[in-house]
């Protein structure tokens, strides 16, 4: 990861890898917490 980091930082796109890392930016895992957040349309059973 420190090679991909450094190598991002050389090209001048190390924003890059703070996009990468960034919780909204990943769709599955917000689906995921959905799926456990409880909804209050739905009470739980």
């Amino acid at each position: 990861m420190g090679v991909y980091a450094t190598a991002l930082w050389l090209m001048g796109r190390d924003d890059a890898l703070r996009e990468l890392a960034a919780p909204e930016s990943d769709s599955q895992a917000l689906a995921q917490e959905m799926l456990v957040i409880p909804h209050e349309h739905n009470p739980p059973q």
